[in-house]
């Protein structure tokens, strides 16, 4: 059964992170989003970025884990959020770490690293599960590597979202989703690249390849990524 659920941390052994990402954006900590992530709107998250005033969900994780699938070779987008949504991931070398810890997983062969953006206080992942980690075992760690082996002070939200994509959907909606998450966001001019944009394989996706990398975001791709977000699974 394919499903879409939040997901708890799992358990594993650690392994080196090598690094791989320089670039570091500016800093966010005055930026108010014009608009929430529809992804995490739609699980149940909180939006994007918030008030710290605005209060939290109370979600019953326990229940939702029970029948969750995984399937080597199977495909997930993956949310996952900083605990009060602290705005602490694409400082510069927590977003490096973050990144660091992602391409580790990929280089290793756990995951096929399709996509994965980082923003100020979520990061969406897109991926090919392995056959050696359980999804929720990639989850928990990466979530625990992200914060340099739990040393780091900031801490994850307990819960987050996981969808593993039906035959019928494509990851190409998924990746330009994600792409344009920060444009949507208003974190970033068009004209300018997303420092925290990971994609090890670019030629996955067809909207790359038809955009010169010297050239601003098409101002119409805003829309469309409404349109994508409107269709693609990112919630309940």
């Amino acid at each position: 059964m394919i499903s879409s659920r939040v997901h708890r941390r799992g358990f594993f052994a650690p392994v080196p992170v090598g690094s791989a990402l320089v670039a570091g954006p500016r800093q966010y900590a005055n930026h108010h989003l014009p608009t929430g992530c529809f992804a995490c709107a739609s699980a149940a998250l909180p939006p994007c970025y918030h008030s710290p005033a605005m209060a939290l969900p109370n979600r019953q994780t326990s229940r939702l884990r029970f029948g969750r699938t995984s399937a080597p070779g199977a495909s997930y987008f993956i949310t996952n959020c900083t605990k009060d949504r602290a705005a602490i991931l694409t400082a510069t070398n927590t977003g490096r770490t973050v990144a660091d810890s992602l391409l580790a997983l990929h280089s290793s062969g756990e995951i096929q690293l399709a996509a994965a953006t980082i923003m100020p206080d979520h990061v969406h992942l897109l991926f090919t599960l392995g056959d050696r980690l359980r999804v929720g075992q990639v989850v928990g760690k990466f979530k625990t590597l992200a914060r340099n082996m739990g040393r780091a002070t900031w801490r994850w939200q307990q819960d987050g979202f996981e969808h593993q994509l039906r035959d019928v959907e494509s990851m190409e909606d998924y990746g330009f989703y994600m792409f344009m998450n920060p444009y949507r966001a208003g974190l970033c001019p068009l004209a300018a690249p997303w420092p925290w944009w990971l994609c090890p394989q670019p030629s996955l996706f067809r909207f790359l390849s038809a955009r010169d990398q010297n050239q601003a975001v098409p101002s119409e791709w805003l829309g469309l990524s409404d349109q994508i977000g409107s269709r693609i699974t990112t919630g309940d």
